[in-house]
């Protein structure tokens, strides 16, 4: 049987991506900032990995373009072996919704719903049916340590 790899779960090409530089609303000609330069990354299935590295120095803004939140400037980016340059507008947000899950350093939960409840919102809006996600999310929660804290509220 012949020997074939799996698909890479994230790949980057040399990526780049550059900000305009702005005095108050008015950008600056010719002058912009270099945030990622030149990143090539693959991850398979089953690795671990994490970014570190100073304040500022572009970590959010790899997460955010291999996430499909920003675009780059340049280089190529395959998520679950698809382009995501052919991947535009609902056909994005439903790729990310389907296979892309965020932990924000901010905590981005609805104040009135439990940590469970929050958990389950994006399944919800992928279409799974309320108790079924409910049930789903707090399987996960517990999986990773949190099942204690399935009926606390945000502000607990």
């Amino acid at each position: 049987m012949p020997n074939v790899r799996a698909v890479p779960l994230l790949e980057v090409q040399n990526l780049s991506v550059r900000f305009a530089l702005k005095q108050g609303f008015f950008a600056r000609p010719g002058r912009s900032v270099k945030a990622v330069q030149e990143v090539d990354l693959t991850v398979d299935a089953g690795e671990a990995v994490g970014l570190v590295g100073e304040s500022g120095c572009g970590k959010t803004t790899l997460i955010s373009i291999m996430a499909g939140l920003l675009d780059p400037t340049a280089g190529e980016v395959f998520l679950l072996g698809q382009d995501r340059r052919k991947l535009k507008g609902s056909q994005l947000v439903r790729f990310r919704a389907e296979n892309i899950g965020f932990v924000f350093q901010q905590y981005n939960l609805i104040p009135s719903l439990t940590a469970v409840e929050n958990a389950a919102v994006p399944l919800i809006i992928r279409g799974m049916r309320r108790h079924e996600a409910v049930e789903r999310a707090q399987v996960m929660m517990e999986e990773v340590g949190l099942g204690d804290r399935c009926k606390s509220l945000p502000s607990q």
